[in-house]
C-alpha cells in the first residue's frame, strides 16, 4: 500500500537505507516491515526501481523477487 505522506508522498518504491533494499509497495508483503523503517527514518522513496538498482538498491524476497521478477 503507497504511503501518501512523508518520506514516500505516493511512491510506488520504497528503500530501506541501511539494508540496501528496494521493496514494492503495490506487492507489498507482510514479512517487509515497511512501516518501522518508516518511523525509524530509513526509508526512502523511489519512482521507478530501475533508479533504485542504479543506485545500489537489491530486490526485497519478498514483495519483488518473490513475484519472479
Amino acid at each position: 500500500m503507497r504511503r501518501l505522506g512523508p518520506p514516500l508522498y505516493g511512491a510506488r518504491y520504497c528503500a530501506h537505507k541501511k539494508k540496501k533494499q528496494i521493496h514494492d509497495l503495490d506487492a507489498e508483503a507482510t514479512q517487509c516491515q515497511i512501516d518501522p523503517s518508516i518511523a525509524a527514518g530509513e526509508a526512502i522513496s523511489f519512482q521507478s526501481i530501475e533508479n533504485a538498482h542504479a543506485s545500489g538498491y537489491r530486490d526485497c524476497p519478498h514483495c519483488i523477487t518473490g513475484r519472479g521478477r
